[in-house]
């Protein structure tokens, strides 16, 4: 849960879907979920990608960046600037 308030990110949380290959947000005002969307999609495996696919096993927020874990060790880094 971001709550900073000087971050891009305010008022959200961050969620790892364990059995699929996104990274899901909830935004909140002060009393309410009030956003849930897909916030980051790994993709689907394919001969031509065969990293992506694979399924996120946690997310964290560290440094004002989020830290998305993959399944085989892979590790992804989401900052405000580059995310959607």
């Amino acid at each position: 849960f971001i709550d900073d308030e000087d971050h891009p990110w305010y008022n959200s949380l961050f969620i790892a879907s364990l059995r699929g290959t996104q990274v899901h947000r909830i935004e909140f005002n002060q009393t309410k979920a009030v956003k849930n969307e897909i916030f980051w999609f790994n993709g689907y495996k394919t001969e031509a990608y065969p990293d992506y696919g694979n399924r996120i096993r946690d997310v964290e927020f560290i440094d004002n960046k989020l830290y998305v874990l993959h399944d085989k060790g892979f590790l992804t880094k989401i900052s405000p600037d580059t995310s959607n």
